[in-house]
């Protein structure tokens, strides 16, 4: 008889269910509850907005403006009812939380403006002269490099010239001999001055290349050497801007 009473007893309770543990949101709740009881008003706001985002039951949004009411946050409290009275148009204390919120409403301070934009200020650029030191010559450079040039363009007008005699003495040899002509000293005369001519041509083109190309470097170098150049200093929000200019 004990034998069978203690395994009634334990069967009992071994059927007896455990007590369900709460959820996160009612945990939040409770706290809550625990920090409005001692007049914590903002902190247990902060936990009744911990439950309802955890829950999303719109009964903890009144709760919410309830605890900044009493703390003394009117804006907090003021938008705490709109977001009850909005998430929850058909809630029994409807009347009751509209008449809260518009008797708290008129009581909050006028929200401070924004402070004003200090003007931005832009510094005027700095200036500062880097001349490089002037360089000698650079005029001569630069007249001489013409003066070559122009050589080298009359000697290719030269070599033009004795292109054109050359070839009017080989044509006036090949005439000759197209009419039955013969070999003899006019003939000779005729072939030796056209190959002088045809010498003279080439040496007045090369020359006149060389001279042309001479007269184009010298020119460059020139007017590099007669350049200027200027660095300014602009100062910007995230540091500086540098420019250069050059001037001839």
């Amino acid at each position: 008889m004990r034998w069978t009473a203690a395994v009634l007893v334990v069967s009992l309770l071994w059927t007896v269910p455990a007590p369900a543990q709460p959820s996160p949101a009612e945990q939040r709740f409770a706290e809550g509850e625990a920090l409005y009881a001692p007049r914590k008003f903002e902190d247990a706001a902060a936990k009744y907005r911990e439950a309802y985002l955890l829950s999303k039951v719109p009964a903890l949004l009144f709760n919410v403006a309830q605890a900044y009411r009493l703390a003394g946050r009117c804006p907090e409290a003021v938008a705490a009812y709109d977001e009850y009275l909005r998430e929850a148009p058909d809630a029994p204390n409807r009347a009751d939380a509209e008449a809260r919120r518009n008797e708290l409403a008129p009581t909050c301070p006028p929200a401070k403006p924004p402070p004003p934009r200090k003007p931005r200020v832009v510094n005027p650029p700095i200036v500062v002269d880097q001349k490089p030191p002037p360089k000698k010559g650079g005029k001569a450079l630069l007249w001489t490099g013409v003066g070559v040039g122009a050589a080298g363009l009359v000697c290719g007008g030269l070599a033009t010239y004795f292109a054109i005699r050359s070839n009017k003495y080989s044509n006036d040899l090949t005439e000759r001999f197209d009419m039955g002509g013969v070999w003899d000293e006019e003939a000779d005369r005729l072939e030796r001055r056209g190959e002088n001519l045809e010498k003279k041509a080439t040496i007045f083109g090369i020359g006149a290349g060389v001279l042309v190309i001479a007269g184009g470097a010298l020119t460059y170098f020139g007017v590099r050497a007669g350049s200027q150049e200027r660095v300014s200093v602009a100062p910007t929000p995230g540091g500086a801007m540098v420019g250069v200019s050059g001037s001839f």
